[in-house]
């Protein structure tokens, strides 16, 4: 059994393989002290499951995940729609073995019914793009204002990015986009247990990020919030070490 592991949920259309940009994933930190375990999650990688499987079974299926493994402390850990899912396991109180919760650029949930209605629509259109043609639309997804710093990174970085998005299955991910929206769930603060650490990361960049985070911590008192220089949403890819530094920083604290 180990001392500690990490359940990483990476974001829409990504994969396990994005977390290994974090020097945290090293040989010699797994090595010393953590374990690292990654999520499935349906209509990603080929993931199949039940074709009705929604987004309150899908949080089901994370939790039978999570609680298979063994170790003494068990943390999660979030990037974008990954952090939002690791938020709704948390408010599931199906976890029992949880000892924290570690968010990158995650949104929590916090939208009108109005805000709500428009995300519908806006990600039926998304919806439909990325069906009709994948490569412009990751492309034009990259154009929103919260990626800004993403566009600087090297062309190969990026177009490594890029072509990892092109891996999945354009159909599936598209239903994804729609299961697993922020329109489809309230207030994520609301749910979350009181006597739970919380680590918050978001790029000095990407302001809609950073003011949820600096919200988190006004509704929730175990919340450390850590703003990362030079960086926009894109944290694994923009700044890994810096982003690395953070959560080690605050899991030697937690100990």
């Amino acid at each position: 059994m180990f001392e500690r592991s990490i359940f990483c949920i990476h974001g829409f259309g990504g994969s396990a393989t994005d977390w290994e940009r974090l020097p945290l994933l090293s040989a010699s930190s797994i090595n010393s002290l953590n374990n690292f375990s990654f999520a499935k999650i349906p209509k990603h990688s080929n993931y199949r499951v039940d074709e009705s499987m929604g987004l309150a079974k899908t949080v089901v299926d994370l939790c039978e995940q999570f609680n298979r493994i063994e170790s003494k402390e068990i943390y999660l850990m979030g990037y974008s729609m990954g952090g939002r899912l690791a938020l709704l396991m948390a408010g599931s109180r199906l976890l029992p073995k949880l000892s924290g919760i570690i968010l990158i650029s995650s949104g929590l949930g916090r939208l009108s019914d109005s805000e709500r209605a428009l995300r519908r629509k806006r990600d039926l259109l998304h919806a439909k793009a990325l069906i009709e043609d994948p490569l412009s639309f990751w492309q034009s997804w990259y154009e929103e204002p919260i990626f800004c710093s993403t566009k600087s990174l090297a062309a190969n970085d990026f177009d490594s990015l890029i072509s990892q998005k092109l891996r999945h299955n354009s159909m599936e991910l598209a239903k994804a986009l729609q299961e697993f929206s922020p329109a489809n769930h309230g207030d994520l603060t609301r749910s979350l247990p009181s006597e739970m650490p919380v680590l918050f990361l978001a790029g000095s960049d990407d302001i809609k990020y950073v003011s949820e985070g600096k919200k988190l911590v006004e509704r929730h008192g175990l919340t450390s919030f850590v703003e990362i220089e030079n960086a926009s949403h894109s944290l694994l890819w923009e700044q890994p070490t810096a982003t690395s530094e953070a959560i080690s920083n605050w899991l030697q604290r937690a100990n």
